[in-house]
């Protein structure tokens, strides 16, 4: 129900478990990652498509999953 109402929306919706993993990407957001313009998937996870972007969506994705090293 949740994943097709989800599926219906133009918002891309990602949602990572604990450990920072995607766990659910809808229709919207498939099509964001495949486009790879500032952001993609690698494997289970997401990353930017640049360097300095793909540290600060790592740290972000840390931090809000209580992976904060800092």
């Amino acid at each position: 129900g949740l994943a097709s109402a989800l599926n219906y929306t133009d918002i891309a919706v990602a949602l990572l478990d604990r450990a920072g993993s995607l766990i659910f990407v809808n229709h919207a957001a498939r099509s964001l990652l495949e486009e790879a313009d500032g952001v993609r998937r690698v494997g289970a996870t997401l990353t930017g498509t640049d360097m300095a972007d793909a540290v600060k969506l790592r740290v972000a994705i840390d931090h809000v999953t209580g992976l904060d090293r800092s």
